[in-house]
């Protein structure tokens, strides 16, 4: 009995470490020392730019990248950046983002349970904007407070994108990873 239990203990423990790995492995961590936090992000995606405050990826590979336009017809990018001077909290932030533009939906999502240097608070909204005749982005766009700190997590795509719920679970994943310090 006693072996059959050692058995079972390490199949399991087996198995838990290979989830671990593949976990692991298909998201990347990006740290940023300045700003002071860590956030994950999909291997699949590329680096785009990764400049002292920003964070930039894409789910397209660079070469892609439509002269003039960055983004390919399916693409998306997601931004993350630490709030600029001034900015006193989720609210006055969001403001100036919407700057003449009209929230299409908000939402505060709910910080229980967050570990440590997570977001205490988050909200997440979402708006268009007209980059040309017909032609309109999407951003879902996720505020969050971490101590005293402020960040935002910006999903740009295309309107009527097929994948937008996807990639709104990626974006939403991501600053669920947000650790500051």
């Amino acid at each position: 009995m006693r072996q059959a239990f050692f058995i079972l203990s390490f199949l399991f423990l087996a198995c838990f470490s290979i989830v671990l790995t593949v976990t692991a492995n298909s998201w990347k961590t990006f740290k940023n020392e300045k700003n002071r936090y860590t956030i994950t992000y999909p291997t699949s995606w590329h680096l785009l730019d990764d400049t002292i405050d920003t964070l930039t990826i894409v789910n397209f590979p660079p070469d892609r990248r439509v002269k003039g336009v960055v983004m390919p017809p399916s693409g998306a990018g997601i931004t993350v950046v630490p709030a600029p001077p001034g900015i006193a909290g989720i609210s006055a932030w969001e403001e100036k983002d919407l700057l003449g533009s009209t929230p299409l939906n908000r939402q505060r999502i709910s910080a229980k349970g967050r570990t440590t240097g997570a977001c205490s608070q988050l909200v997440q909204t979402e708006w268009e904007s007209e980059e040309g005749p017909d032609t309109y982005s999407h951003q879902t766009v996720y505020y969050c407070a971490s101590g005293n700190r402020l960040y935002r997590v910006e999903l740009s795509n295309w309107r009527g994108n097929p994948n937008q719920t996807q990639l709104q679970k990626t974006a939403l994943r991501m600053v669920l990873s947000l650790r500051s310090w």
